[in-house]
């Protein structure tokens, strides 16, 4: 009789140690991937030419052949002829307002600087038109409407004299940074719909912070095998790719089978594993599966908006793999500049 009191108290302590408190954190790392155009055009067309107009007097603060490629379409190749794509880019001068003096203030309410403020506008826009001519992309709004604050200086008279002796070099380099920015917003947008763009992402997988808990070895190793698989993201081939990352994938599809009461910290491994199942999926380019583990992660009840987060991203990627007719984001067109 004595003995069951000793294996009563055994299972207390095994059911303890495997009920302990669950602490997770999120475990960064940096991934770099190639993306699939979001309206993808013929398949025959992989080439663009671009025209570019300036302000007058411009063309010493710019470089046409960078601009072309700025605001241009990533995975495309730039010609300097004639070419299926044509994008247009047009910048004007900088037209500024009235130039006034603004007072700042301390906390007594005591004026204690002055700055002048220059209300300007920078007009950029941006077309492309396709092979039959048809206009794909249309952006009047690329340019700048703003304000330019000068640092503050002790005097009105400062103020002023400031601006007289840096008016010039102040506008021009409003101009060049609106043109740039403007090329740039252009090609984004451009890369985007129609274009083969990298995408840099910092992401994080829940991992045990905990290192008495009896998994922490084993998420650090999953962990581990992840962030080795994916530094070659970009041009990694699928089937070896999916080999790299099956240990990790196999370990946290384990997780919930182990850990299937209902209690809080059983619940927080359950989303760990989900969470990270359904992530390692995404990159493996398998939206199917990635929803069944983001609708699991739901269903589970905890921190359930991760769960939803993750079936939106699967639901796109299944979309951009279907419009382009492949199953892999990592299928590079034999055509692209990649």
């Amino acid at each position: 009789m004595k003995q069951l009191p000793l294996l009563l108290l055994a299972c207390t302590v095994a059911s303890c140690a495997f009920a302990q408190q669950v602490d997770l954190d999120r475990f960064h790392y940096f991934i770099r991937y190639r993306n699939l155009p979001h309206h993808p055009l013929d398949k025959n067309i992989h080439t663009y030419n671009i025209t570019i107009s300036l302000p007058p007097n411009a063309d010493t603060l710019f470089s046409t052949d960078a601009l072309g490629d700025i605001a241009g379409i990533q995975g495309f190749e730039k010609q300097e002829t004639e070419a299926p794509v044509k994008l247009y880019f047009s910048a004007t001068s900088i037209t500024p307002g009235a130039a006034s003096i603004t007072t700042q203030y301390n906390d007594k309410q005591e004026p204690s600087g002055y700055s002048m403020q220059l209300p300007y506008t920078i007009v950029c826009t941006g077309n492309a038109y396709d092979a039959a001519n048809k206009r794909i992309y249309s952006n009047t709004t690329l340019g700048t409407q703003t304000t330019y604050t000068t640092p503050a200086l002790p005097t009105r008279a400062a103020a002023e004299t400031y601006w007289q002796q840096h008016a010039d070099s102040i506008t021009t380099a409003l101009l060049v940074t609106a043109v740039n920015n403007a090329a740039g917003t252009m090609g984004m947008e451009l890369t985007y719909n129609f274009g083969y763009g990298t995408v840099n992402s910092y992401e994080h997988l829940w991992i045990l912070a905990d290192k008495q808990h009896p998994e922490y070895v084993s998420q650090q190793s999953a962990l581990k095998t992840v962030k080795d698989a994916v530094v070659n993201l970009e041009d990694a081939n699928n089937e070896q790719f999916y080999t790299q990352l099956k240990p990790a994938l196999d370990y946290f599809l384990s997780l919930p089978r182990k850990y299937n009461t209902a209690d809080k910290a059983a619940r927080k491994m359950r989303y760990g594993s989900f969470y990270n199942t359904a992530l390692l999926y995404l990159y493996l380019d398998m939206p199917d599966k990635a929803i069944a583990a983001a609708d699991a992660l739901i269903s589970n009840g905890y921190e359930i908006g991760d769960g939803e987060s993750l079936k939106k991203q699967a639901i796109d990627l299944q979309e951009l793999l279907r419009n382009n007719k492949v199953s892999t984001r990592r299928t590079k067109p034999a055509y692209s500049k990649l």
